[in-house]
């Protein structure tokens, strides 16, 4: 009998630590914007804006009434590089209010010639998800993924997720994560370290946080991303884009 109360409450503590809930609307605001510049350090010779990217968050409600969080993402690219991407991207991510998990997940790549698509509808209690990618001239039908976890997040939503996460050491490791990314469903965690770098011609305190050994590749598919995030807020002062096609790298700067 002793050893099935010690069960019990080893068992209790470890589920409640792996499932326990993050509560979303402590982490997010609702009209909060963020606005970003980006530049290229190949394509100096373009200057510092060929394209922007602005996010923004706000309070929502799913078609069943469900409280929510609608995080946006709008990409607009400069004429400056139009001779080398001719396209925008829309995304958006709604996130459970009191749980930290996404629900949908979608991407809209608005190519000059074909727009690309990705849905993604999660149902946790059902342990499977509906998803689709297409192109605006196919008819498909969405394919059924198992998803047998608890919580998920995606590329976008990250951005917001690190919020969560105890980034207090000098340098260290992130806890192991589920992320979903075009399809695929994968554990990742995160390097950190506390560093300075310079922006805007000023030394400023950051947290540098990018993919673990094995997680590289998973968050922006066949690339990289590097993060530089403020030590209060955790919001990212600099985002790096690593391993793009003819531009090398792209540097998103925060800029209000």
């Amino acid at each position: 009998m002793r050893q099935l109360y010690l069960f019990t409450i080893i068992f209790t503590i470890t589920t409640s630590w792996a499932f326990s809930k993050v509560d979303t609307a402590k982490f997010l605001k609702n009209g909060e914007t963020l606005t970003y510049m980006g530049s290229a350090p190949r394509l100096s010779i373009l200057g510092e804006n060929i394209g922007s990217i602005t996010i923004t968050t706000k309070e929502d409600k799913l078609i069943s009434k469900k409280k929510c969080f609608k995080i946006n993402l709008v990409l607009k690219l400069s004429k400056a590089i139009s001779g080398i991407y001719t396209y925008g991207a829309l995304i958006s991510s709604v996130l459970e209010y009191n749980n930290f998990r996404f629900l949908v997940y979608t991407k809209n790549d608005r190519k000059k010639d074909m727009s690309q698509f990705e849905k993604a509808l999660v149902d946790y209690d059902e342990k499977n998800m509906q998803y689709m990618r297409y192109r605006q001239d196919q008819k498909i039908t969405p394919i059924t993924i198992p998803t047998p976890y608890k919580e998920m997040i995606d590329p976008l939503s990250l951005i917001y997720y690190l919020r969560t996460l105890d980034l207090s050491k000098v340098s260290g490791n992130t806890k192991k994560f589920t992320l979903f990314n075009r399809g695929r469903i994968s554990p990742i965690t995160l390097n950190y370290r506390r560093t300075t770098i310079t922006l805007n011609k000023k030394k400023v305190p950051v947290i540098h946080i990018k993919p673990s050994k094995a997680t590289k590749g998973s968050i922006i598919r066949k690339r990289d991303v590097e993060l530089y995030l403020d030590p209060a807020t955790k919001i990212p002062l600099l985002i790096k884009i690593l391993g793009i096609p003819v531009i090398g790298s792209l540097e998103l700067k925060l800029k209000k």
